[in-house]
């Protein structure tokens, strides 16, 4: 019987068992998704991505890591207002 392995919201380390699906490319978590970046013909990467490593680009499209960072390169203006939220509150922040 398959075993899936995850971490809750509270940071607790989750263990399943049964027959959930297929397991995420990089965890051992529930396979959510399937990465839809275009690999040409008309063809997708279809990677199998759990929730924690699906990365949202569009409406139900979603990215693999990998190929979420060849997407943040290629696209650099959509990620120029993007705040960090960890650095809020520094010297550097143009919102002080």
């Amino acid at each position: 019987m398959p075993r899936y392995c995850f971490y809750d919201n509270k940071g607790r380390r989750v263990s399943i068992r049964g027959n959930l699906g297929p397991h995420c490319a990089n965890c051992a978590d529930v396979a959510m998704n399937l990465c839809d970046y275009p690999i040409g013909e008309e063809k997708t990467c279809d990677r199998k991505i759990c929730h924690q490593h699906s990365n949202l680009v569009g409406s139900d499209i979603h990215y693999c890591d990998a190929h979420f960072a060849i997407y943040k390169k290629e696209n650099p203006q959509l990620f120029l207002n993007v705040i960090n939220p960890f650095k809020a509150g520094t010297k550097n922040d143009p919102n002080d």
